[in-house]
């Protein structure tokens, strides 16, 4: 039989751990919030910008500074969409990294109290989720997430603005604009993928495994 000063203890450690529990939850929060702000801000001001552009365009005889203003309002969009694209991996790193936390306080009432064990459902390892991401290019659109979008977005950006810098300083063909316009987003969206890919897995391996699944 436990003797009181180890009850105290136990009550003790019960306490911290349910505030670091909410702490954790209020941290992951935090970040699912911010990252869906930060998606929202990005889109409105590529859809300022759209606006913006649109109006610019029908402002006649001024081509040259028309194009030169189009030039800094896509190449100033592209450099936003690229740092929040990184912020958003970055976001998704930090949920999983709380969400392994809180699996892992789970786990400790789990083990002082085998019998709440069969009414869990989340998991309780720090082995899940996991931080890899094959990325959605060769998972597919049933994989989209946060980042995504805003990959998809910044490729989208790039190959427009190749297409105008193409058909106005090369003059090429509405074809040849259309593939190269098309080359410029694929290679984008590819170069993307690539970093969330590699991002993620060097997150991965630098977390130490001490709950594994099954374990």
């Amino acid at each position: 039989m436990a003797s009181k000063k180890e009850i105290v203890e136990q009550e003790e450690i019960a306490d911290f751990m349910l505030v670091e529990y909410a702490t954790l939850r209020v941290f992951r929060q935090d970040l699912l919030t911010l990252g869906e702000n930060r998606l929202n801000f990005f889109l409105a001001a590529v859809s300022g910008a759209i606006v913006g552009l649109a109006l610019l365009n029908q402002i006649p005889g001024h081509e040259e500074m028309v194009s030169s203003v189009s030039g800094i309002i896509i190449m100033s969009l592209l450099f936003i969409g690229l740092i929040t694209f990184a912020r958003m991996i970055e976001r998704s790193i930090g949920v999983v990294i709380y969400t392994r936390g809180i699996n892992c306080i789970r786990r400790w009432f789990a083990e002082q109290s085998p019998s709440i064990k069969e009414y869990l459902v989340l998991p309780m390892s720090d082995e899940e989720p996991t931080f890899r991401a094959t990325g959605f290019l060769s998972k597919g659109t049933s994989s989209l997430g946060l980042p995504e979008v805003v990959a998809v977005v910044n490729s989208s950006i790039a190959g427009i603005g190749a297409a105008i810098l193409a058909g106005e300083s090369l003059g090429l063909q509405i074809g040849w604009v259309c593939v190269l316009g098309g080359s410029v987003f694929l290679v984008a969206l590819l170069l993307q993928n690539i970093y969330h890919v590699v991002r993620t897995r060097e997150a991965e391996r630098k977390m130490v495994i001490r709950f594994p699944t099954g374990g």
